[in-house]
């Protein structure tokens, strides 16, 4: 990966290639942590998956030029306009379509379960926020997650990486900084 001209975090990270970062750091939260905790738990990597719609009002154009232009002349083209090194024929095409549809794709987004291997229950889940996490359906589908593994009593672990969009996780009076790490204890909800 080529080197970031910024200190610090890179902030292309969250463009296309997040999804390699996001799967990257999972596996070294589970790698890491994997030994320190064995044999009482275990740390797994769960991938879930979010079908996603892009925003209403959002198009995909179909480029069409609006002139072409062919050196030499074809049987069906019209009259060719003569130039010094030869016969150019312009051809005029309508202008571009514009197609508005529905589009969506699956973001796939891992997380860390820690799990007691003696029963499997949850102990903690770490979570690395995604910017599906801060939008629409994805959005929602975390938020459900959340409150399920907080019924669970078990720990969350909120690693925000993201400089963009809401923080699923807006605590009062946090102190201004680009990236948090939000930990929910099981007993205390604080």
């Amino acid at each position: 990966m080529p080197r970031s001209p910024f200190p610090g975090m890179d902030p292309y990270l969250e463009g296309y290639l997040w999804p390699d970062l996001h799967h990257r750091l999972a596996t070294q939260i589970s790698d890491q942590l994997g030994p320190l905790i064995w044999p009482r738990y275990v740390a797994r990597i769960v991938v879930r998956t979010v079908v996603e719609e892009l925003e209403s009002g959002e198009s995909v154009g179909v480029m069409m030029p609006d002139v072409e232009l062919f050196t030499g002349r074809r049987a069906d083209a019209p009259p060719a306009f003569p130039t010094p090194s030869g016969p150019v024929v312009a051809v005029i095409t309508p202008p571009a379509v514009t197609l508005r549809q529905p589009i969506t794709y699956e973001a796939e987004i891992p997380s860390v379960e820690i799990r007691d291997v003696a029963g499997g229950l949850l102990v903690t889940s770490i979570e690395i926020l995604s910017p599906t996490n801060r939008r629409g359906v994805g959005r929602d589908e975390y938020q459900a997650k959340r409150r399920t593994v907080l019924q669970a009593q078990a720990h969350l672990l909120e690693i925000d990486l993201l400089r963009q969009g809401r923080r699923p996780v807006p605590p009062p009076n946090r102190p201004r900084a680009p990236y948090y790490a939000f930990l929910t204890r099981a007993q205390r909800r604080e």
